[in-house]
């Protein structure tokens, strides 16, 4: 039940991050770039943690994909934080 909300969220933020990437391109604002950002990352996180819960329980095949998308955000998450703080 809780894969199902999680992966609900998912696509959610995916939704929400395209909608912000748009308003960002037309109206250039850090603060908008910053919550489009974090949304990502939330998208990520949500999605590793249905992945990880589906590659326990059933295809073990999955734990490749799950390792690339923590490869992922452990490399997006520090250069988001760098550019945050250069003020971009």
């Amino acid at each position: 039940m809780w894969t199902a909300v999680l992966f609900g969220v998912f696509l959610l933020l995916i939704a929400l991050t395209l909608v912000l990437g748009l308003f960002a391109a037309a109206r250039p604002s850090p603060g908008l770039r910053r919550v489009r950002d974090l949304c990502m990352i939330g998208a990520g996180l949500a999605l590793l943690a249905v992945i990880v819960e589906r590659a326990i329980s059933a295809e073990p095949l999955l734990w490749v994909i799950a390792v690339v998308l923590v490869a992922l955000l452990a490399l997006v998450a520090p250069r988001l934080a760098k550019q945050w703080r250069a003020g971009n």
